[in-house]
């Protein structure tokens, strides 16, 4: 069983992770509670059986083989563990009554290695549960057709999620920059957003730890203008597309007066 986190800190970056918990943890959790099984207890605040330590103990000590391992296993311990006690037969709850207070990340670096190591482990662990959820019906009774095709919906939309941010932006900066011109302005930001992306990803691979910081701290504070640039342009977009449609004008009708011809009247 695991409790309801909460995080401790002040700064925009903690304002942001306290979001994040209540999407990503508190409703992400009573979600999976309710249909089957929670897939991660976080290792700040859980209880475990020993019983259930004990079954998959040897599986989560092993060894790491391949980078596949890597990311399953060490990016995120947790996560992994869960994992095992799912599929070794175990359901793991949520008590939304317990509460916990952690100390969140304050700096950019400390959420970058946070993060960092997360979201592979997520989507690793997640795929793993997915492509095996037919064995995972067959020994685990908390778990059920519906709660698998769920984790594969949420797949797929974290799969798909940058295309979705990449649209949100090219097509807000059409609606705050230039509403009335042309699809050029869209797909100018649309082609500008993937080459930054693509650009920010050859960062990762070939540059040293200290340039990946600093392109993506300066990445940062761009897209925070961008994106208020985009909620402003969406919320323009909104507010003409609610407001109702003007009458049509209608041109001012003459009756002509019998026997006297329009030009004596002028």
């Amino acid at each position: 069983v695991c409790g309801r986190t909460h995080p401790l800190g002040s700064g925009p970056l903690v304002w942001y992770q306290k979001f994040d918990y209540t999407v990503g943890h508190w409703f992400k959790k009573t979600a999976e509670h309710v249909l089957g099984s929670v897939l991660c207890s976080p290792g700040c605040f859980s209880l475990f059986r020993v019983a259930a330590l004990r079954d998959v103990v040897d599986e989560y000590s092993s060894t790491v083989v391949t980078g596949t391992d890597f990311l399953k296993k060490d990016m995120g311990e947790d996560r992994w563990l869960s994992t095992l006690m799912i599929y070794a037969g175990w359901r793991l709850e949520y008590a939304a009554a317990a509460d916990c207070y952690t100390h969140c990340p304050t700096t950019f670096e400390e959420f970058w290695k946070q993060r960092r190591r997360w979201v592979p482990s997520t989507l690793a662990n997640l795929y793993e549960f997915c492509s095996n959820g037919c064995k995972v019906i067959g020994s685990n009774d908390a778990v059920t057709i519906v709660f698998v095709f769920y984790q594969i919906i949420l797949l797929f939309s974290t799969i798909i999620n940058p295309g979705t941010v990449i649209l949100i932006i090219a097509a807000g900066l059409q609606y705050g920059l230039a509403p009335q011109a042309s699809s050029s302005i869209f797909y100018a930001s649309l082609v500008l957003t993937i080459a930054v992306t693509i650009l920010f990803g050859l960062v990762c691979v070939y540059c040293c730890e200290e340039t990946k910081f600093d392109v993506a701290r300066v990445l940062t504070i761009i897209y925070a203008l961008v994106m208020t640039a985009v909620i402003i342009g969406v919320t323009v977009q909104v507010v003409v597309s609610l407001e109702p449609p003007l009458p049509p004008t209608e041109e001012p009708f003459i009756v002509e007066p019998p026997g006297i011809p329009m030009s004596v009247i002028g």
